[in-house]
């Protein structure tokens, strides 16, 4: 990919207070986003400038005269200020480096730090943008002082600029009418005509010009071409550390480690991949290592031609040189990309992670065992006491070494340690507040494992914005957004992309998917997306689930059918056997289903929020009163006070759904149409609002009035939330 250096003016504009406007009003959020989209788009063609990209709120552009670009400026704020949009500019002149729509340089960095320097409604200038304007019409500016700016050298010269357009002269149409000729009538016909004839023509093109470079790669399993096999965590760690750097990078599509994990042994063309994983690009790479000397060799491929675009060499000692490399070749792939890297992302990219090699190797040695748990499913104790151990050796020689810190928060994590994972994610944020690691593992511990949603929404935003290529990071904000029906419609962008970067490996995001789409009453998508996640790993636990979402639609054939093919090819016998035995309650064929429970009576992978009240059911139909009895005292207390510790989200729906069935088989009508009622406040989760109606748990409601009110207002809302989904689709916003 070509570079070309010039002189270009840079204008970066920013929305004030968006991300606390995010924190307390979303959907007003959105609006001011799209708002402030269509003001600055036509200033900036007006004034022949080049949009380079949008980073959440903000905006990068590029204009060939500084002129231009304080005018366009200018009537961006005199428009966002009339629409009560508050935003600060900042415009920079300097040499900069296009290579594609990317931008690089001091031009891109002091502009940035103008626009964090700038108040509300105000544009700020550089010293070298005022010598351009100061004697142009329509344009002022006052100085402010001079500055020294982050990573810049030299101090900065900062103008306040404003510009005030001429009044346009009131048009005289009677001179306009006379310069008319009298047939022009027939010339506005014919212009017409063509015009109409050229537009058919472009669009029945067969190469039409839409050839937008598609911004997507997987980093591929590095080769281990070192005469001692030992140093494949060597080779392992050098293609992650390139992928990491990758997936800062906002502008490209990065695909996850475990689709790349599938390609360590293969016979796959590089054509064949990117098909599969539909990308455009792939990076493959080998690794010689001979004690201290080093080689490695990176290679980026088009899939579509399988052209060998470029490659890379390092060829030197084990020093901090490697760092360099790994840096510059992830922003070399960004450039043949045509993607762009922005100046936070250039700096979280180019930081050097220790000045220790021997930490550094230490820690590679360390991950190497996380990498074995993680993507060969080798999850014994022994792996993680080793990586601990490497990792504690590493940070006695480098106290400070973050990517030791992280390797023992992920152990922490793994071992249930959760007060240590939090202890070196904080330690990490001490060391670097803008270390993606701090935000995307506290934020999944506590989605995952402590249940404080705030907390966990507070730092996936931060660390999404910081890791945008992270798939578990994409799907903890979609589950987020999922798990309350007010915002389930903003999960779906984020499942999208989370399907997209790690989709064809992990059964994970399948089923998150499929749980969402269950949720708004889709089950077609939600059964599909099921398929998707037996077939990438077949778990015992999802049989349940896929059954749950046939009994949904109450379609027992299919779920027999289902059972019958799926139970005879593997070991999940027992819980077949649960669902056979769910099966012949709901068809009040007790004495197949006491067969059934006399299989598997301990087993209960049922879904979680089913088991306790089929049984309890079961037992009064077969007149064992006093089993069923207990089972619904202990359900009935155990909720209660789930209810009374401050519970939110789908935890509370689920207690709310298990004291209205409970009530419900006692007969006691007050108490469940209560707590059915406190259930359609909380939100009905993953299709409850229709298993209730075949579920016989529920069945001395199922004729009362203000259950069928409560149901059909749900499932009225859930058709609601379908529409919005299909509009969303036909829009092109989504392709779920």
């Amino acid at each position: 990919m070509s570079e070309k250096r010039q002189l270009a003016a840079i204008m970066f504009t920013d929305i004030v207070g968006y991300t606390a406007l995010m924190g307390s009003d979303e959907k007003k959020a959105f609006e001011v986003l799209r708002k402030n989209k269509n003001i600055q788009k036509p200033f900036i063609v007006k004034y022949k400038g080049k949009w380079l990209k949008e980073m959440g709120d903000g905006i990068l552009a590029s204009f060939d005269t500084a002129s231009d670009a304080v005018r366009c400026a200018g009537e961006i704020q005199n428009k966002a200020i009339k629409e009560g949009i508050r935003l600060r500019i900042g415009i920079h002149t300097g040499e900069v480096v296009f290579g594609g729509s990317d931008v690089l340089g001091d031009g891109v960095n002091v502009a940035s730090r103008l626009e964090e320097l700038a108040e509300e409604g105000q544009i700020y200038i550089s010293g070298s943008v005022y010598k351009d304007i100061k004697n142009k019409e329509g344009i002022t500016a006052d100085f402010i002082g001079e500055r020294t700016l982050k990573n810049v050298e030299e101090p900065v010269k900062i103008y306040k600029a404003y510009y005030q357009p001429a009044e346009p002269e009131e048009p005289d149409v009677n001179r306009i009418k006379k310069r008319l000729p009298q047939n022009f009538s027939y010339y506005l016909i014919g212009g017409l005509l063509i015009i109409i004839i050229v537009i058919l023509v472009w669009y029945n093109l067969p190469d039409r010009l839409t050839t937008v470079t598609e911004k997507s790669i997987i980093v591929l399993p590095f080769k281990n071409d070192s005469p001692d096999q030992e140093n494949e965590y060597f080779c392992n760690g050098m293609m992650e550390e390139i992928f990491t750097n990758l997936q800062k990078i906002s502008d490209l599509r990065v695909k996850s480690r475990t689709s790349a994990e599938k390609y360590r042994y293969r016979t796959e063309d590089v054509t064949d991949i990117g098909k599969e994983l539909n990308v455009a690009f792939v990076l493959e790479g080998s690794v010689r290592k001979i004690n201290d000397n080093i080689r490695i060799t990176t290679q980026l491929i088009d899939t579509k031609s399988g052209d060998h675009l470029w490659a890379e060499t390092y060829d030197g000692k084990y020093t901090e040189k490697i760092f360099d490399f790994q840096s510059r070749t992830a922003r070399t792939i960004a450039n043949s990309l045509q993607a762009i890297i922005t100046p936070r992302e250039r700096e979280n990219i180019d930081k050097i992670p220790t000045t220790n090699m021997l930490a550094y190797d230490l820690q590679l040695k360390g991950y190497e065992y996380i990498r074995a748990w993680r993507y060969e499913y080798k999850q014994d104790s022994s792996n993680l006491k080793l990586a601990m151990i490497l990792a504690d050796e590493a940070l006695k020689i480098d106290p400070d070494y973050i990517g030791a810190m992280n390797l023992k928060a992920l152990i922490s994590t793994y071992i249930g340690d959760y007060d240590s994972a939090l202890y070196y994610y904080d330690e990490i944020y001490r060391l670097d507040p803008e270390h993606y690691a701090s935000y995307t593992g506290k934020g999944y511990l506590y989605m995952r494992y402590l249940n404080n949603t705030d907390s966990t929404f507070k730092y996936i935003m931060k660390g999404i914005s910081l890791a945008p290529n992270d798939p578990w990071v994409n799907l903890t904000l979609a589950q987020i957004y999922s798990k309350n029906n007010n915002t389930i419609i903003k999960s779906l962008p984020y499942f999208e992309k989370a399907y997209e970067l790690d989709g064809e490996s992990n059964p994970e995001i399948s089923l998150q998917i499929a749980i969402a789409m269950a949720s708004i009453g889709d089950y077609p998508s939600a059964l599909k997306f099921m398929k998707i996640a037996l077939n990438i790993r077949l778990e015992c636990a999802m049989i349940g689930y896929y059954n749950y979402l046939l009994l949904c639609r109450s379609n027992y054939d299919a779920a027999d059918h289902f059972l019958d093919s799926i139970c005879n090819i593997t070991d999940c016998a027992k819980i077949c056997s649960r669902q056979r035995y769910m099966i012949s309650v709901f068809q009040k064929d007790f004495e197949k289903a006491e067969e059934y429970y006399n299989e598997a009576p301990e087993t209960l992978n049922i879904p979680w929020f089913i088991s306790d009240l089929l049984n309890a059911y079961f037992f009064y139909e077969t007149s064992r009163n006093e089993e069923a009895h207990k089972i619904l005292e202990n359900v009935i207390e155990h909720n209660l006070n789930l209810l009374n510790s401050n519970l939110e989200g789908p935890m509370y729906s689920n207690a709310c759904w298990m004291l209205t069935g409970a009530y419900s088989i006692l007969n006691d009508k007050v108490n469940a149409l209560h707590y059915l009622s406190k259930l359609e406040e909380s939100g009905f989760y993953t299709g409850w609002q229709d298993f209730m109606m075949i579920f016989p748990a529920f069945k001395n409601l199922w004729d009362d009035p203000e259950f069928k009110t409560i149901i059909t207002r749900v499932q009225d809302k859930k058709s609601a939330l379908r529409a919005q989904v299909r509009e969303m689709e036909e829009r092109g916003e989504i392709d779920l």
